[in-house]
């Protein structure tokens, strides 16, 4: 195995501690390893593939509380199981329909 060393600002250093705390880490070694085959790998898979967009600031934030919902939503049994975009929006479809009867049937 090679050894690589190099210098980060204290700032930086900080901020790695954080994630390796956060992100379960035992060592500053095993996430730049994890993190740099992640890197390597997407760019290697680059050719042809869908391109990689990053947000930040509000735009991150929105996103969090949507798949924080979406999980929730999940984890509630409120999801649809489907192999294709157009089967789920069939599926639905037919649940907004049926609900919809009900409602008229209570009236």
């Amino acid at each position: 195995m090679a050894i690589v060393n190099f210098s980060i600002e204290k700032t930086l250093d900080e901020r790695l501690k954080r994630a390796i705390k956060e992100r379960g880490f035992s060592s500053r070694a095993e996430y730049v390893r994890s993190r740099l085959i992640q890197d390597l790998d997407d760019w290697e898979s680059k050719t042809g593939s869908v391109p990689h967009y990053y947000l930040k600031g509000k735009a991150a934030l929105a996103l969090d509380k949507e798949y924080d919902k979406a999980m929730a939503d999940y984890r509630a049994g409120k999801t649809i199981r489907a192999n294709s975009i157009e089967e789920a929006m069939r599926i639905f479809d037919e649940k907004e329909k049926r609900a919809r009867q009900r409602v008229i049937v209570k009236r």
